[in-house]
């Protein structure tokens, strides 16, 4: 019997990658788009605000109702089709 060595298709070392691409297609499914707040509407004082409105500029540009009356500077949204 000859000492060849049996050679792979794919080496398991080059599928390292792979773990770290699922998930980040992962937590874009489920976050959403990483956006950026551009203008915003309030009510109150400029020390006191609470926000009425943001809108973010990214892959799907939006305005967003806050939940809390606070408009975080990065927002991760969801397409509008995803939130049907």
């Amino acid at each position: 019997m000859s000492d060849q060595k049996r050679t792979h298709l794919i080496r398991s070392s080059k599928l390292l990658w792979l773990p770290l691409m699922i998930s980040g297609v992962g937590a874009v499914w489920v976050l959403g788009t990483p956006h950026m707040l551009w203008n915003y509407r309030y009510t109150g004082s400029s020390e006191d605000k609470y926000y009425l409105s943001c809108d973010y500029v990214g892959r799907d540009s939006q305005t967003v109702e806050p939940r809390n009356g606070e408009c975080p500077v990065i927002a991760f949204l969801k397409s509008p089709q995803g939130r049907q």
